[in-house]
């Protein structure tokens, strides 16, 4: 997915979509079941070059990225 956004990103387009567990290679966000166990709102991202990846824990823990912001 990474590859894919970053491509996007030197074509001029924007993308933004959500991403299961298994499809982050590498990124060091904080794990599914630590954010379980956060406060409701919690978020943690990290960035690389044009593409954010934010995880976040409300009714249940999200994970997007995008290269839009």
């Amino acid at each position: 997915r990474y590859q894919l956004l970053f491509e996007l990103d030197q074509l001029g387009f924007r993308a933004t979509g959500t991403l299961r567990n298994d499809r982050i290679i590498k990124c060091p966000v904080k794990s599914m079941t630590k954010m379980k166990k956060s406060a409701k709102r919690a978020f943690d991202y990290r960035s690389s070059g044009p593409i954010e990846v934010v995880r976040w824990n409300d009714n249940s823990v999200a994970t997007i990225n995008s290269n839009a912001y």
